[in-house]
Formats: structure tokens, C-alpha cells, sequence
């Protein structure tokens, strides 16, 4: 019969007594950090900021799009990351911001828009937003652009604000609204819209509090619209028969008697000679 080691039988029940500790230890709860610097890049699945590579599954469309914003412009943005071991971080949130983005308002490929040459994600801006850029673009239009993207997934808060400053035809009038262009617009209660249709009205049109857009002032010094052209009634003056003719009598008549002084002169030196003959 064979004997049992006296050193295993001593050690096998500190080894049982050590296992539940052990199973516990090997697994380690996910870590939270948070990561700011340039975006680098944005693709379906990851975003590169600060150089680490993060996840955005999580992140939300909303949220994806302020990222996006942050990349085309350059700019920084933060990301909240769960971390576990040997995994790639993931992103659950983001804190992104841009003001006083200023410029023309250009047409990209598609029907994006470009302000100040930077690309605006049409995810981050509200249907009546991107319907009114991409009526800007032809109306020689500049802007003000400023965005705030924070949180992730349902709960991304996304602040937008526009300003667009723009010269177009009136082509309807409300009571509380003016159609410029074929777009309408509401005009906000302290304006006072002295206009007709037909008339080019210049004016600057913002976000409200509510998001929609709206007239908020009119330029009264230059109504864009072009200078009168001259009609049958309306000919301009020819330059060279406008001055009075009573302008050219006293330089003609000095002329005249200067003349007549001459001849008198001449024939009365013949005279002289002749009567010396």
C-alpha cells in the first residue's frame, strides 16, 4: 500500500484555502480615465486624440459628430475611456467645443457646407440649420459658427449657434416672418422690417433660443440694391456742350479787338508811306 507524502498532506490545505482568493483576484474591474488633446482622426470605429487610439462604439451619433467637427477644424476635444487590461480603450463620452468660426460660406462635395473652410458635420446641426447654410451659399453669405458637444450616447448635449450676415430679394412678406430668397425666416420682435417684395434687403439671421432662425437686424446703410440706369428721359449731359455759352464771350471779344488793333495799325503805316512817296 502505498504511503502518502507527509509534505503534500501538510501543504494541501493551505492550497485549498488560497483558491478562493486566487479566482477573485484574477479578475480586475475596468478603469476610467479621461483623455484630452488634438484630434487626429475619426473613422467608423475609433478616434485617435492625444495620440491614444479609444473606441467610439458607445459614443453615439451626436457625439461622433462633435469629434468629427473638432478633427475638420483642428481643434481638441476630451474623452472620457474605460480602460481594462490588454483592451483597447473604449470611449464613453466627450467634451468638445468651438467658437468664432468665421468665414464665407462655400459649398462642399455633396451637399455639405464649408464656413471659413472648415467642413460642419451635417449630423451635429438641425435640419432648418443646414437647410438654411446650404441656401447661403448662394447668397454670397459669411458666418459665425460656434458648437458645444458634451456627454455620449442618449444623454450627448449638443449647443449650437449660428449667425449669418447676407444680402437677398425680398420675395414674401408675413406678419411675422419675410421670405428672402424663397426661404422664410421669422424676424424677431424688437425689429422693425421696413421692406417690400422685390426689394434687397440686407440682414443678419441667427439661431434663437429654441434653435430656429430668425431676423434679428437689418442693414439700413446699404440695401444691396444696384444704382438706377439711365432712361430715355434720363440721358446724362454731354460734358462738351453742358458750359454756358456766355462763359467763351469775353476770351472771343478780346481776340476780335486785338485783330481790328492790328489792322488799324498796318494800314495806317501804309499810309505813311505812301504819302512819303
Amino acid at each position: 500500500m502505498a504511503r502518502r507524502s507527509p509534505t503534500l498532506a501538510a501543504i494541501a490545505p493551505m492550497l485549498l484555502a488560497l483558491l478562493p482568493a486566487l479566482t477573485l483576484t484574477s479578475s480586475v474591474a475596468a478603469a476610467t480615465d479621461t483623455i484630452c488633446g488634438r484630434v487626429d482622426a475619426v473613422t467608423d470605429t475609433t478616434a485617435t486624440v492625444d495620440g491614444v487610439v479609444v473606441g467610439i462604439a458607445d459614443l453615439g451619433t451626436d457625439a461622433v459628430a462633435g469629434l468629427q467637427l473638432a478633427l475638420n477644424a483642428g481643434t481638441s476635444g476630451c474623452v472620457d475611456v474605460t480602460v481594462e487590461d490588454g483592451q483597447q480603450p473604449n470611449a464613453t463620452a466627450v467634451d468638445v467645443s468651438l467658437s468664432s468660426l468665421c468665414g464665407n460660406v462655400d459649398p462642399a462635395p455633396g451637399s455639405d457646407v464649408l464656413i471659413d473652410r472648415v467642413l460642419i458635420p451635417p449630423e451635429l446641426v438641425s435640419a432648418d440649420v443646414l437647410g438654411a447654410l446650404q441656401w447661403s451659399i448662394n447668397q454670397n453669405a459669411s458666418a459665425c459658427f460656434s458648437a458645444s458637444v458634451s456627454g455620449g450616447g442618449s444623454d450627448t448635449q449638443v449647443d449650437v449657434s449660428l449667425d449669418l450676415s447676407l444680402c437677398s430679394p425680398v420675395t414674401a412678406l408675413g406678419n411675422d416672418s419675410v421670405t428672402l430668397g424663397g426661404m422664410r425666416f421669422a424676424v424677431a420682435p424688437d425689429v422693425d422690417l421696413q421692406a417690400s417684395v422685390g426689394e434687397v434687403l440686407c440682414v443678419v439671421i441667427s439661431t434663437a433660443d429654441d434653435g430656429t432662425l430668425q431676423v434679428i437686424a437689418v442693414d439700413d446703410e446699404d440695401d444691396g440694391s444696384p444704382a438706377p440706369t439711365p432712361g430715355p428721359a434720363q440721358t446724362p449731359p454731354d460734358t462738351a456742350i453742358s458750359q454756358p455759352v456766355s462763359s467763351h464771350i469775353p476770351a472771343t471779344l478780346g481776340a476780335v479787338l486785338v485783330l481790328i488793333g492790328a489792322l488799324l495799325v498796318v494800314a495806317a503805316r501804309r499810309s505813311e508811306i505812301a504819302a512819303s512817296m
